[in-house]
């Protein structure tokens, strides 16, 4: 749910691009999900991780 609830709009908020997702369809457990994200750069990379993990919402929500 915090993915879904929170987590997509800050990462748009933030500037990083989803490209997909997906579920194990054989093992694993089935809360699993991978993602793809797009960035335009390497320094986008760093800056918008850099800002996610810095980020307030991102901070109360992941106490919660």
């Amino acid at each position: 749910m915090r993915f879904r609830n929170h987590t997509l709009d800050i990462f748009e908020r933030l500037g990083m691009r989803v490209v997909g997702f997906f579920t194990p369809d054989l093992g694993g457990s089935t809360d699993q999900l991978a993602y793809i994200l797009e960035f335009d750069d390497l320094a986008h990379l760093e800056r918008a991780w850099t800002a996610f993990r810095s980020d307030p919402e991102w901070k109360r929500v992941k106490a919660e």
